[in-house]
């Protein structure tokens, strides 16, 4: 496997880019503990030489996160410095500050999409992410996006409360215009630690993994895309992994090789 990524090359293909550890939300299952800023966060300055020395590595795609990202007071300039100099940049957002006006800043920065995080049906969604009306900010964030053509896309991270919503959410978000749609399973870290009644289990994933490959071979939008943890080695494999990027097959873990995340 080693030899396959070799001949793609080992460089940073993708980058992550945490800008700040700021966030409004406290999520149940946040893997960062996001909330108060680090003590001693990057500087505009500072986020600006590493996106020159990202360019000369010649990385292609850049995702702004946090924390909230929108809370950076520059996120939009870090990201223009990118996407001027040809750099596919997105930003992951939870949407609780997502204006028309936040839209227009994206776009004149060049950004390529955003995407909103969306974790089920209002009840549920607003529930795992402690923060009551977030699924109508959402929803309105998305209605921006579409009045004004700016790609936008949806992140949901799947839990034992969301899985029976999941055909429904799909509908939802095709109504709204949403592209694509990213599912990964919640994983025992950070605030999920504190919450294994969300999680699920091994028994679960019979039911998830079949239903997530029919869903991806649903026609239309949004295209479903599944991240590394969702049914490798399986008889749904092939079903999962087939697109025109892809091999087609899990090929591990490529942090350090092609992918890279940066910490405010």
């Amino acid at each position: 496997m080693l030899e396959v990524i070799r001949r793609l090359g080992i460089f940073p293909h993708t980058c992550v880019l945490e800008l700040t550890l700021r966030c409004n939300f406290r999520c149940r299952h946040c893997g960062s503990h996001a909330g108060q800023p680090r003590p001693e966060e990057l500087s505009t300055e500072e986020w600006l030489r590493i996106c020159d020395e990202l360019v000369e590595l010649h990385c292609e795609r850049v995702t702004l996160s946090g924390g909230e990202p929108t809370m950076h007071p520059d996120w939009a300039l870090i990201g223009k410095s990118l996407a001027d100099r040809g750099v596919c940049v997105n930003v992951v957002s939870n949407g609780s500050l997502w204006t028309d006006e936040v839209t227009r800043q994206a776009m004149a920065a060049g950004l390529n999409n955003v995407g909103f995080s969306l974790d089920g049906l209002a009840a549920t969604h607003d529930e795992w992410r402690a923060f009551p009306g977030s699924f109508e900010r959402i929803m309105a964030a998305l209605a921006s996006c579409r009045r004004h053509h700016f790609r936008s896309s949806v992140v949901t991270v799947l839990n034992r409360r969301n899985i029976a919503e999941l055909r429904e959410l799909r509908a939802l978000l095709a109504e709204r215009g949403v592209r694509w749609w990213q599912c990964q399973l919640g994983t025992p870290s950070g605030e999920l630690r504190q919450h294994p009644e969300w999680l699920l289990n091994a028994e679960d994933l019979l039911e998830v993994v079949p239903l997530l490959a029919e869903l991806r071979a649903m026609p239309g939008r949004p295209h479903l895309v599944l991240t590394d943890n969702v049914g490798y080695y399986g008889k749904y494999e092939a079903a999962i992994r087939k697109s025109p990027a892809s091999w087609g097959f899990w090929m591990g873990c490529r942090a350090g090789l092609q992918t890279i995340g940066i910490e405010s």
